[in-house]
């Protein structure tokens, strides 16, 4: 399922441990999609790298998905405000918290200030029919998977620079210059 949402608040929290950019959740909409982003990056996470499961002993993509669903939810419904960040790391929102900067963002894309820096791969299941997004900075994208590769190449375009894409499936590997 694809939301389509218009304009979204986020925050840059200036000072302490939370420093960045933080999506403050003010629907349900928001909260749908930003779920489904976390839990289809979990299952990646668990999928493609050995080590996070070690890190997350006797746990699955599915329980932390669950646990996040659960803390997240608690939060919202005591509308107080919940802000999550691009790693999908989740707070209360609190007047306490030092904003520097307010902006309104179409869609579920984080203001960034390391669009240069970002890595993007676009890859697919062998013989699958969706497309994925991963990037090595820890970035939520606004929808986990996408059934065209220019529906996948738009979104990673908003992410990071051309030349930092790559086109990857089971058998081959891409450059995004199709070489």
């Amino acid at each position: 399922m694809v939301y389509h949402w218009g304009m979204n608040k986020f925050l840059l929290i200036g000072r302490g441990i939370n420093q960045g950019w933080w999506l403050l959740i003010e629907t349900q909409t928001q909260f749908a999609a930003v779920h489904q982003s976390v839990t289809s990056g979990l299952f990646l996470k668990f999928l493609e790298n050995p080590h996070f499961e070690k890190a997350y002993p006797g746990q699955s993509a599915v329980t932390l998905a669950q646990k996040w669903l659960t803390t997240a939810e608690m939060i919202f419904n005591r509308k107080v405000g919940l802000v999550v960040n691009r790693a999908g790391g989740m707070m209360n929102w609190s007047k306490h918290l030092d904003v520097i900067e307010t902006r309104e963002c179409e869609g579920l894309r984080f203001p960034a200030n390391d669009i240069e820096k970002r890595k993007i791969t676009v890859s697919r299941w062998f013989g699958g029919e969706h497309f994925y997004l991963q990037c090595d900075h820890q970035v939520v994208f606004s929808q986990p998977k996408f059934d065209l590769l220019d529906d996948a190449m738009r979104e990673a375009r908003a992410y990071a620079l051309e030349e930092n894409i790559t086109v990857a499936d089971a058998k081959f590997i891409y450059t995004s210059e199709g070489g």
